[in-house]
């Protein structure tokens, strides 16, 4: 008689209980033979039914058994196994999967499935963690199992018997299926986290890359997918249930992108693993044998997911399918139909079905169009194809459907708010949608020309023609003359205002051009091939994720599910106090009548009577009387940047905007490696940050203002950077908003950079301002000097001007450096200076003990940024910032020549050109030219344009100081000698770098004239400072000593160069 699964797994787990009796040869013998009758030994037989007992007693009795062999036999005896018998020994964990007993060994996985991520969970109180000589065995087992076994193999495991309608059965397969997901999905986690305490603990520890996150979602989706269709491909009818539950759950842990990821990013998204094979089952080629999805197949999974995971679903994969539709090559026509739209219209109808007004898909479709997440450029084809998509697929639902969602959209266009604070980008998206959908409509259709009547309509029309912005202005008057086309007939269209360049008129003319267009009624060409049915994806290989070939794996180390957010640990328990008795026994004598007020004892008394109990009790229960402690809501704190948004909003509640810059940085750091949510919602972040003032003196308002900023350009550089550039050239702020934009930039670089970053200085409030005039004539008189001391303090001695500091210190010491290359010199210093380096000691417990711990930790764990600045520095920071000031300097020079002014005097109303503004200016690039010397266009682009910059600034500002002569009292230390200065450094900065790059060669080769100019502007600022004379001469102070040895160390660098390379370019 054949013996049982149950009675021969029990058999070995008494044998392993006691190791100590067991040999190699026995365990060798044990292990064979429980394999022989689990029939997954290479020499069994299987017979042809397997018993669903004996399946269940799998589940039963092999976990103890694995723990066994983990814990004790591996240890101990793996060594010294022959590769026979360690391979049987790995077959209780990872059976080979063959054809024969195919559903023992998926059993087998599904057991291991759930049970060895256990070992990767925190022991509890009296439990032993798992030995180290384990660690890697279970890591490498668990490499082969995701690499053998997947999620298809787990829903076979479980739903390959039929229950035959038993409830209770059902119910606990549906339990093993959702243990099973979680177990599948949340793996990757579980290893990176406990590798990382591993290492912490000084082992170490290699990981096999299947078990990286993005290759093993990889492979889980693609398995997944195979799936889906073979089931589709049944005979009967399988629930899908299990399909949507492993759908919400990958949904569920961040792997909805709402913009497709690039291919070296290490971030696992759910739809470049899926769309291949997923469009190759939708419209499998002409030659193929395979059979396409059934019509109504998939729109019921994916439907029946949570309304929120729908709707992020629907937006994610209308975003996927447009992103690779239009090649460069073979760009999109405006006023042509395009078969690749109407391909993919075929695709998103078959995952999510037709329209039809009301329901799931058609809800999800129209919040994505509403969300206002979306923006769009002339340049960007697959936002351009994506609203086409989106249109086609509602010209399906008929026209009551498109009358509807024309509805929608005009509801939100016409918004006042929506008008006056949404972007150009976004509403230039939504204004695409709304044309491609009134193309929908035939002309002169009596539901469009009610429309064009709606008072909302007209009076949304006159918000646009009142709207600053000449572009958003022009979008209001061309819908206006679209449905003025379409309603009246015979109307000369007039076109004298879309004539020209900038200010929105291209996009004015794009837009015309697409009133017409209906993808949906394209011709489709059927190739052999059906490679045009990929909508141009390619499947990814089994290496996808793996950026590096060589280095070791880097595995995740925080990426525990949905736990968003909430980085904290939770609230410990309060200290039970003294409990006091909630019923109190009261003696004899006190049981006395309940309390009422005294009647009056004479009528003529002037006292009200007392309140009755009755009365007093009416008077608690009034509702009214509480109404400020019912509408009053705690403010909690962000976990999500959207909340962080909000909160920044409310400028007139002070808890808000406090709680927003308690968490705001912190938030933003935590979510720099979270998908895109960062990404897209950076820009309204730093509207928000820099538009708060501090009516309210909240505490450390300006430290942790700037905090926020600063990580917002270190966290998101390519969409803040650019913003902030052309903020800090509007004049709707003041000096010290300015300062925080400039401060944000030159503190993100350096961080980008791996550059340290100082501590930001603390101000100090202002308790009495002092009066002022009318803030007309307030902005008039204006000047540098009546900016209190505490603000022109954050102004002028910020983190950008420490930073300066320690550059110029370094800079200047470049010199004396050079004298330890002498031996004798080095010698003799080294005998009269001896060693500078101290012992830092500290009492324990002290402040000062704290600070040295805590800057120990941050020297030895840094973290890496999001991109390399290097890569972006010219692109997204420096030169962004240099031509736009010389856009905004030819605009002030026109304006003074014009204006006809003697001389340049601070309005108040930003004061960029102002010396103190010029001066954070020229600090600035000084500060992102240093941190970019490893960019590839520093010597040809970068270092030519900031030298350029700073002679132009300070020959001017010399100029200036001549004619005027400084005369004025309110010139504090000589203003036009901080421009001076900091053009000086700016020169010294870009000459350092290019001489220590390549000996400034490319300077003196391709501009001489420009390195010969600085030479002899600075020659002249030094005589000019030895003689006492102009610039800064007898004032004294900083700014005396700091030009003349600036100066000096410009002439000293362009000798150096010109000694270098003089008869290449010039002799200086």
């Amino acid at each position: 008689m054949t013996e049982t699964f149950a009675s021969a797994l029990k058999t070995l787990r008494d044998t392993l209980r006691n190791p100590n009796s067991l040999s190699p040869d026995d365990l060798a013998f044990q292990l064979s033979s429980t394999l022989q009758s689990l029939h997954i030994h290479p020499t069994s037989i299987v017979p042809d039914l397997i018993s669903s007992e004996d399946l269940r007693s799998i589940t039963r009795y092999l976990p103890s058994v694995q723990d066994l062999l983990l814990n004790q036999i591996v240890p101990t005896f793996y060594d010294t196994l022959n590769s026979q018998d360690r391979q049987n020994l790995k077959s209780f964990f990872v059976p080979a999967k063959v054809p024969d007993g195919l559903q023992i060994r998926r059993n087998i996985a599904l057991c291991s499935y759930t049970t060895l991520p256990t070992y990767f969970n925190t022991p509890k109180p009296g439990q032993n963690a798992l030995i180290k000589p384990a660690r890697k065995f279970l890591l490498d087992i668990l490499g082969e199992l995701v690499s053998i076994y997947s999620i298809d193999d787990l829903y076979h495991a479980i739903y390959s018997q039929d229950s035959k309608g038993k409830s209770k059965e059902d119910a606990t397969k549906s339990l093993q299926w959702e243990e099973a997901i979680r177990s599948c999905v949340g793996l990757p986690a579980k290893v990176g986290n406990a590798v990382g305490g591993w290492k912490a603990e000084g082992g170490l520890v290699d990981v096999q890359k299947a078990l990286e996150a993005r290759l093993n979602f990889h492979r889980l989706i693609v398995k997944l997918e195979c799936l889906m269709y073979e089931l589709s491909q049944g005979s009967g009818s399988a629930d899908t249930t299990p399909l949507r539950l492993v759908l919400e759950k990958l949904c569920a842990i961040g792997l909805l992108s709402s913009s497709p990821s690039s291919g070296d990013s290490r971030t696992p998204s759910l739809f470049p693993s899926l769309l291949p094979p997923l469009l190759q089952h939708l419209h499998p080629p002409l030659t193929s044998s395979l059979r396409p999805y059934p019509a109504e197949y998939l729109p019921p999974i994916f439907l029946q997911l949570p309304s929120s995971t729908l709707a992020s679903f629907v937006d994610s994969l209308i975003t996927h399918l447009a992103f690779n539709l239009i090649p460069p090559s073979s760009p999109l026509e405006p006023d042509k139909p395009d078969n690749r739209i109407k391909r993919s219209l075929e695709v998103l109808t078959g995952v999510i079905g037709s329209p039809k007004l009301g329901e799931e898909a058609w809800d999800a479709v129209l919040r994505t169009v509403l969300s206002g997440k979306s923006s769009l450029k002339l340049s960007d084809q697959s936002d351009q194809a994506r609203n086409r998509l989106i249109v086609g697929w509602i010209a399906k639902s008929g026209e009551d459907g498109i009358k509807s969602f024309i509805g929608s959209i005009i509801e939100a266009w016409t918004d006042p708010k929506y008008v006056k604070f949404t972007l150009y980008s976004q509403q230039f998206n939504l204004t695409h949608i709304l044309i491609l959908a009134l193309s929908l409509l035939p002309p002169l259709s009596p539901w469009l020309v009610a429309l064009s009547h709606r008072s909302k309509l007209i009076m949304a029309f006159q918000s646009y023609l009142s709207h600053p912005d000449a572009a958003i202005r022009r979008l209001g008057m061309l819908v206006a003359e679209i449905i003025s086309q379409l309603t009246i007939p015979e109307d000369n269209p007039f076109t004298g205002i879309w004539d020209g360049n900038g200010e929105g008129r291209e996009e004015c003319r794009w837009l015309r051009r697409i009133i017409g267009i209906r993808d949906e009624r394209a011709v489709i060409d059927e190739t052999e091939t059906g490679e045009e049915w990929l909508l141009g994806w390619k499947e990814q290989d089994e290496d996808v994720g793996s950026t590096r070939a060589t280095s070791p794996v880097s595995l995740p180390t925080e990426p525990k599910q949905p736990k968003r957010g909430r980085t904290t640990a939770p609230n410990q328990p309060k200290a039970s106090s003294k409990s006091k008795p909630k019923i109190v026994m009261l003696d004899p004598d006190q049981l006395d009548d309940p309390m009422e007020g005294y009647a009056s004892s004479s009528p003529s008394s002037s006292r009200s009577p007392s309140p009755t109990p009755s009365y007093l009790e009416e008077v608690a229960a009034d509702p009214s009387l509480a109404i400020d402690a019912t509408q009053k809501k705690k403010v909690t704190r962000p976990v999500y940047i959207p909340q962080l948004v909000a909160l920044l909003k409310e400028r007139d509640k002070p808890e808000s905007i406090e709680m927003g810059l308690r968490f705001g940085e912190g938030l933003i750091r935590a979510k720099r490696e979270f998908g895109t949510e960062l990404a897209e919602n950076a820009v309204a972040v730093t509207l928000m940050t820099l538009g708060l003032n501090d009516p309210f003196n909240l505490e450390g308002f300006d430290e942790k203002r700037q905090g926020i900023m600063d990580a917002l350009v270190a966290c998101s550089p390519k969409e803040v950077a650019p913003f902030l550039v052309e903020q800090y050239f509007s004049t709707q702020y003041s000096l010290q908003q300015k300062s925080a934009i400039l401060t944000a930039l030159a503190m993100g670089a350096r961080e980008l950079a791996g550059l340290t970053v100082p501590t930001p200085p603390t101000t100090r409030k202002i308790d009495f301002p002092s009066k002022t005039l009318p803030p007309s004539l307030h902005k008039k008189y204006l000047t540098i000097a009546d900016i209190p001391p505490s603000r022109r303090d954050t102004i002028e001695n910020g983190q950008l001007e420490e930073t300066m500091d320690v550059m110029r210190n370094k800079l200047l010491s470049k010199g004396a450096k050079k004298g330890d290359e002498v031996p004798e010199i080095a010698r003799e210093r080294r005998l009269k200076v001896g060693n500078g380096k101290k012992t830092l000691v500290a009492e324990l417990g002290t402040l000062k003990d704290s600070q040295m711990i805590s800057a120990t930790a941050q020297s030895t764990t840094v973290s890496k940024p999001v991109i390399a600045y290097k890569a972006i520095a010219g692109e997204y920071f420096v030169m962004p910032l240099i031509n736009r000031f010389w856009q905004y300097y030819k605009d002030t020079s026109l304006r003074e020549a014009r204006g006809g002014s003697g001389g340049y005097k601070g309005t108040g109303t930003g004061m960029m050109m102002s010396p103190i503004g010029l001066e954070k200016f020229l600090i600035t690039s000084s500060v992102l030219l240093h941190a970019s010397r490893h960019s590839p266009v520093f010597l040809a682009v970068l270092a030519p344009e900031a030298l350029e910059l700073a002679l132009t600034l300070g020959i001017r500002f010399t100029s200036t100081s001549r004619m005027t002569g400084n005369d004025d009292d309110t010139n504090l230390e000589g203003s036009d000698s901080l421009v001076v200065g900091s053009s000086l450094e700016l020169c010294l900065v870009v000459l350092d770098t290019s001489y220590e790059l390549d000996g400034g060669r490319s300077l003196m080769m391709e501009r001489s004239d420009l390195v010969m100019g600085v030479g002899e502007w600075a020659t002249t600022i030094f005589q000019n400072e030895l003689e006492g004379n102009q610039v800064s001469g007898g004032q004294g102070g900083k700014s005396e000593g700091r030009i003349k040895a600036n100066a000096a160390a410009v002439v000293l660098k362009v000798g150096e160069v010109g000694e270098k390379w003089g008869g290449m370019g010039m002799r200086f």
